[in-house]
């Protein structure tokens, strides 16, 4: 009975980590997905270089201060000035909006 016990808790033990592993087709069904919130004018390109433009869109819950909240009818927070330092850095414009 002890074995079958240790046998079944393997099998189990397998299966969890098989499902924490990722195909190629979900990660490009990520990379889709996370190109179609930025504008498709901002690709970095094989050597590094990087065009400007475009807006990045940071979607958030602003109920966790101090990491976003709201300030009048504005989003702000640690999230919102690390996503504006970005879009500066990526010379794009950046859009922050409430998703639940």
């Amino acid at each position: 009975m002890k074995k079958l016990a240790l046998l079944v808790a393997a099998a189990l033990m397998c299966a969890s980590m098989a499902a924490c592993g990722s195909s190629s087709s979900s990660s490009a069904s990520a990379e889709g997905s996370a190109s179609a919130s930025a504008s498709a004018s901002t690709e970095a390109t094989a050597s590094g270089e990087e065009t400007t433009g475009g807006t990045l869109i940071m979607g958030t819950n602003a109920a966790f201060p101090p990491y976003e909240y709201y300030e009048g009818d504005q989003i702000v927070g640690i999230d919102a000035d690390i996503a504006k330092a970005l879009g500066e850095k990526l010379g794009m414009e950046v859009t922050i909006i409430m998703v639940s």
